[in-house]
């Protein structure tokens, strides 16, 4: 074994080491409880994100705290959406929804539907928040809540809030001719940060900040953040003693990535072992699609991979024991990587 490959096995070493003590300590103090988890809530975006953040927005919520959250939001907004003169009038009947029913889906596919939160105010000003965080794009739908705000406002801001801040498929916007208007946002940056504000705010609240803390901690977890700054701060003390260890982390940096695309490939090759529908990626490619959540199929099985037609009907599940044996390894990999499945 050459020189650099025992640096690089002691760096893994003593990183793994630090890892298991802080390991240790969550479990002792507590720190791994979380109620989100615990219930099963993680994931959910109807029942735990969307319920969780339209509750904070609404001046009249449960919290007690008036408009203060509300007004962060929009701050937070009126930084980040560039090119917007946004203003949203806070202080007068402020009414908000989830799951706001739209209308029944036309055949175009260009009308109805549910929007996941609904900010609006007397002054016909909406903020409209599509909210995903692992479910998959459905058709023309930021397409719909788009000529949903022409029809019903005078002034409106379309919202694409995802773990990463990603864009919207054309499934999902519409073809480029389409030309929506909408911003995104992120759950690893923008929304951890309003909500530390909002529990800056709520200092004098306990349970409330303790629940927004909690909320903010199920976020970290599934943006691959959840390491504390303390032990974050252990392993930058550990380069900083050794800094000829440096270049070894950006070898394993590296090397990081390489494994992640190979083990991608080695569930792909196992995904077309035992379909009949070539896939070429393990998230959304055509019809295919592996969803956190599961969803029944035309047969009656629960399943969390399948196939839709052009009608975003099920059309194949996990049919096969060869496919559900792999489930494990799948999820598995998706946990590593910091993107939970099913």
């Amino acid at each position: 074994m050459n020189q650099s490959i025992l640096k690089i096995k002691h760096l893994l070493e003593n990183v793994s080491a630090i890892t298991k003590k802080h390991e240790e300590i969550a479990k002792i103090t507590g720190q791994n409880f979380n109620v989100f988890n615990v219930l099963g809530l993680s994931i959910n975006e109807v029942r735990t994100h969307s319920a969780f953040i339209a509750e904070l927005l609404n001046p009249n919520g449960s919290h007690g705290q008036g408009n203060i959250f509300l007004k962060l939001f929009v701050k937070m907004l009126t930084e980040n959406i560039n090119g917007k003169d946004f203003a949203f009038d806070v202080d007068n009947d402020v009414r908000v929804e989830t799951e706001r029913y739209t209308g029944r889906i036309n055949e175009e596919f260009t009308e109805g539907g549910y929007i996941d939160i609904i900010v609006e105010n007397p002054k016909s000003t909406a903020i409209i928040i599509e909210n995903k965080i692992y479910a998959e794009d459905q058709r023309n739908q930021l397409l719909r809540y788009y000529n949903y705000g022409k029809r019903n406002y005078n002034d409106y801001t379309l919202i694409y809030l995802t773990l990463y801040g990603n864009d919207a498929s054309e499934y999902s916007a519409g073809d480029k001719k389409s030309g929506i208007d909408y911003h995104n946002l992120s759950y690893k940056t923008n929304i951890t940060e309003w909500l530390e504000l909002c529990k800056r705010e709520s200092v004098n609240n306990p349970i409330l900040r303790e629940t927004i803390e909690q909320y903010i901690y199920l976020i970290k977890q599934l943006t691959s953040q959840a390491m504390s700054n303390i032990e974050k701060d252990e392993i930058i003390d550990l380069l900083k003693t050794n800094p000829e260890l440096i270049d070894d982390v950006k070898k394993i940096a590296s090397a990081s990535e390489q494994l992640k695309n190979e083990i991608e490939t080695d569930i792909l090759q196992k995904l077309n072992e035992t379909q009949s529908k070539k896939v070429e990626s393990v998230r959304i490619i055509n019809n295919w699609t592996i969803s956190p959540k599961f969803i029944i199929d035309k047969d009656g099985f629960a399943v969390c991979s399948y196939v839709k037609d052009e009608n975003n009907k099920v059309i194949h599940g996990d049919k096969t024991q060869k496919l559900k044996e792999w489930r494990v390894q799948l999820n598995d990999y998706f946990t590593k990587w910091g993107e939970p499945l099913c």
